[in-house]
């Protein structure tokens, strides 16, 4: 086990796991290293990099990875709405949708429902948290959306922050139902949002691209910000007709169950749920 390694709570096994983290040598020495760091720079936060890797991922040669990658982490096939030998490519492996019933959405409406599977941390008031930190650096809620009139509208506002592993269910849900409204884009960098990545620097979170949306609550006053990183062409690619559904649609309803898989996620994706009780 590496000594920096990687620990969470598992609220199903009730212990503090390790996390195996996929492409581990290579986000240490290019997040932990001088070399690696200048590569960082140069290539790997660019968009024509996570273009090409996506396009890579996309070839029928890349179809080899999918066995190996469903062994060496344990992925549970059970929960496959298709079997592990229909994926003509890593891709579709990756944005795979589940059986509706491997994860059933909260029934009650004014239940907020986690947005997607991953490694979850929560405030329940979030301007009492003094900021996100790690080893001593912090960022707020206004550095994250770029918008002090909107921080300030959700500063009380609970928040919960998921990061989806490489081996998780890659699709995400709107955690309430109701009005949301077009994506805001807040242009940034495309880092990793591993936490051998945000260990160096915190503030990866705020530098990198985003997407934002708000969204009303049905029957209730509740308002929500969700924030969500953006890499640009599908580093882990969509197919056409998935992409489709995430263009931008004003005023369109949210559904936490979204036809009932959710919409697909990218690579070490995160997700920041902000949810105000007050009005406006």
């Amino acid at each position: 086990m590496h000594a920096d390694a990687i620990h969470f709570f598992n609220r199903y096994t009730q212990r503090v796991e390790t996390e195996q983290i996929y492409g581990e040598g290579f986000l240490r020495w290019i997040y932990g290293s001088l070399s690696g760091r200048l590569a960082l720079h140069a290539v790997a936060k660019r968009a024509w990099f996570s273009q090409w890797y996506g396009w890579r991922m996309d070839r029928p040669a890349s179809r080899a990875k999918i066995a190996p990658f469903i062994r060496d982490f344990a992925v549970d096939i059970s929960e496959f709405a298709d079997a592990p030998e229909s994926f003509r490519t890593f891709n579709e492996f990756f944005y795979r949708k589940l059986k509706p019933s491997a994860r059933p959405i909260a029934g009650e409406v004014k239940t907020a429902v986690f947005p997607a599977d991953g490694r979850h941390l929560g405030f329940a008031d979030v301007s009492e948290a003094e900021g996100i930190f790690v080893k001593g650096e912090v960022f707020d809620l206004a550095e994250l959306l770029r918008d002090p009139a909107l921080a300030e509208q959700f500063h009380r506002g609970a928040m919960v922050l998921s990061r989806l592993c490489p081996v998780d269910y890659h699709r995400y849900h709107f955690p309430v139902a109701g009005l949301a409204t077009e994506p805001r884009l807040i242009n940034g960098w495309l880092y990793s949002v591993s936490p051998i990545a945000l260990r160096q620097n915190i503030h990866i979170f705020t530098e990198n691209k985003l997407f934002a949306e708000h969204a009303r609550g049905q029957g209730s006053r509740e308002g929500l910000f969700q924030v969500r990183r953006f890499l640009d062409d599908h580093a882990l690619r969509t197919g056409p007709r998935e992409a489709g559904r995430r263009s931008a649609c004003p005023h369109r309803r949210a559904s936490r169950a979204l036809r009932a898989h959710g919409r697909p996620a990218r690579r070490g994706d995160v997700r920041f749920v902000v949810i105000s009780n007050s009005p406006g």
